[in-house]
């Protein structure tokens, strides 16, 4: 009887260790970062910090999708090119500065590269707190509302024409939804029939992470019924690993920005700890 006694509650302590288990959530911001707009129609990238810098282009092979930035002193003949340029109604972030210009980032999370705007022809742009609400009903973004996690937010970042993908672990800090890890992986429906559940595989050492049946919720928008993923309907055990499959008690590797401005959350910065950008660490248990 003694043994049986003390296995049992030998059990009961395991079982109260595990439940107890806890998240220690790192995570990181820029230090300071300006979000800008045009003060006019548009205003020109330049490669440096100097007025008579060459100004960025943007040009595809004609017909085909085969495309790609260029600065004007090495513009490929072969490409259908234009300027590109920032334009009213578009926002950007900027960590870095000179007397004269912003130093900002081009591209997306998988290719980009710096580039400097006049300050004389931008403004900051108007922007307004980012909610839950704002992105509680989105193929992009899925907060935790509920249980032990709440607060946290699970993000997609992917070019299905380039072939890349990541998911991303952040929250809204300062009115700002801030990224601070990132995993290349995919996600998406199980549309294998009556599946229920998440489901976790590898392929080619890219997790591949996919949802059933159970696990969506139907929102009527426009007189269409939309079906996204309901995080919130995952147990608190079952959001502990998804978590821990993305890597979210690791180390911060990178920092990606969104702003809410003119109703559209919209990414604004990429930076990866290291890159020269200085960025506030910190921490959150959950």
């Amino acid at each position: 009887m003694k043994s049986k006694i003390t296995l049992a509650v030998a059990g009961l302590a395991m079982s109260l260790a595990m439940n107890a288990q806890t998240l220690n959530f790192r995570y990181c911001s820029p230090n300071a970062m300006e979000v800008l707009t045009t003060s006019g129609e548009a205003v020109n990238y330049i490669k440096a910090p100097d007025t008579s810098a060459p100004t960025l282009y943007f040009g595809c092979e004609p017909e085909t999708d085969n495309c790609g930035y260029m600065w004007s002193d090495d513009l490929d003949e072969e490409l259908d090119s234009y300027p590109y340029c920032l334009v009213q109604h578009e926002v950007i972030g900027s960590v870095k500065s000179t007397a004269d210009f912003w130093e900002v980032s081009i591209g997306n999370s998988d290719d980009n590269f710096p580039a400097y705007i006049a300050k004389k022809a931008t403004i900051a742009a108007d922007i307004a707190p980012v909610t839950i609400s704002d992105i509680n009903e989105s193929y992009e973004f899925y907060p935790i509302t509920k249980g032990k996690y709440a607060g946290l937010v699970i993000g997609i970042d992917k070019d299905e024409f380039e072939g890349w993908s990541y998911i991303m672990v952040g929250m809204i800090m300062d009115g700002k939804l801030v990224f601070s890890h990132r995993k290349e992986a995919y996600f998406g429906y199980n549309f294998d029939e009556g599946t229920s559940g998440m489901k976790y595989d590898t392929e080619d050492d890219v997790l591949h992470i996919k949802y059933g049946d159970d696990l969506i919720k139907h929102v009527l928008k426009d007189n269409y019924d939309c079906e996204f993923f309901d995080i919130d309907k995952l147990t608190d055990a079952q959001k502990q690993l998804m978590l821990s499959k993305l890597n979210a008690d690791g180390e911060p590797n990178t920092s990606k920005v969104y702003v809410k401005f003119e109703d559209n959350i919209i990414s604004v910065l990429n930076a990866t700890p290291g890159d020269g950008t200085e960025l506030v660490y910190g921490s959150k248990q959950f």
